[in-house]
């Protein structure tokens, strides 16, 4: 099954981007989608997931992308894309003439007669806003407020189909201990051994450092901020030498960081990411790549930092 939906999923995305009319075609009854959005919608069934895609063609008439590797396993696959387009639309506000690129993760569910049942989406709508001045630049390395640096392009390789192997499985072993140290129990030392000293962040947090030590600053900055922060993965998708991790995280903004706060508000976040785990010559399994999108536009409204997005802005055809 892995290699006929990772087919499918394809030419899912590349239609939602080309013809959002002709993808729902793929949907099977009862699909659901998950996925935030400053578009209107944050989820909901097939009119939903086209309506948010609408919405995006609206304002980006001559929308297109490129799509790399998917990563499946069993009935699941996960597509990363980048996305380019001219802001020449009425969504979105006044068209502005810019062109835009920004990056997203699609995670699907299939059945097995090949249909959509249910998909999450992670995508860089914070960038996308910057990029056409709808949103004032926010984070980034150096900035006082965490967030996403400006998209940009960066792929990976093609993973080739293999069955589950015992490294895949104590690949999701590795990831579930990572995530359960630094964001529950807040113990930063298993990422020494378990994250490369110059892994790849490429779609790096509001740091000022690369590699591991990057990725640490980002982690003692959340936790400065949310002090109770805690969270969960939901799903794992493995393959290869790649795993795809959806998962949730709650806080409390408690604590000054970044010269914001305390705001003594509570946010709930989710994000997709990709990451790529390799052996060293004494067979110790080391993150070495990251690929990943989270709600940050979320997080930042829950804290009253950014404004509501306008109705005014979102196409007739999401205010429903």
């Amino acid at each position: 099954m892995p290699a006929g939906i990772k087919v499918l999923a394809t030419q899912y995305i590349r239609e939602m981007f080309g013809d959002p009319n002709s993808a729902t075609s793929f949907f099977a009854p009862g699909f659901h989608w998950h996925g935030p959005s400053v578009l209107g919608r944050s989820g909901g069934a097939a009119e939903q997931q086209h309506a948010f895609f609408a919405a995006l063609k609206d304002a980006f008439p001559d929308l297109s992308c490129t799509t790399e590797a998917p990563v499946a396993e069993k009935s699941r696959v996960a597509l990363r894309w980048t996305a380019r387009g001219t802001h020449t639309g009425s969504a979105l506000g006044a068209a502005t003439g810019r062109g835009v690129l920004f990056t997203g993760i699609h995670l699907l569910d299939f059945n097995a007669g090949g249909k959509i049942v249910e998909l999450w989406q992670q995508w860089g709508q914070m960038g996308l806003l910057q990029q056409i001045n709808a949103m004032p630049f926010i984070g980034g390395p150096g900035s006082s407020l965490p967030g996403p640096d400006i998209e940009h392009e960066d792929t990976f390789a093609p993973n080739p189909i293999c069955a589950e192997t015992d490294e895949m499985a104590a690949n999701k072993e590795l990831l579930h201990r990572l995530f359960d140290n630094v964001i529950n129990r807040n113990d930063l030392s298993l990422t020494e051994s378990c994250i490369a000293d110059d892994i790849r962040d490429h779609n790096p947090g509001p740091s000022d450092q690369p590699g591991r030590k990057g990725i640490q600053e980002v982690c003692k900055i959340l936790r400065q901020a949310f002090p109770d922060l805690n969270g969960a993965i939901d799903d794992l998708v493995a393959e290869g030498d790649r795993i795809v991790i959806r998962w949730n995280v709650r806080g409390t903004n408690t604590c000054r960081c970044g010269g914001i706060g305390p705001t003594l508000r509570a946010i709930a976040g989710s994000g997709i990411d990709i990451v790529r785990v390799a052996r060293t010559p004494d067979s110790t399994p080391r993150v070495t790549d990251r690929w990943g999108n989270s709600d940050d536009t979320g997080i930042l409204l829950q804290l009253g930092l950014i404004p509501a997005w306008p109705d005014s802005a979102v196409p007739a055809l999401l205010a429903v």
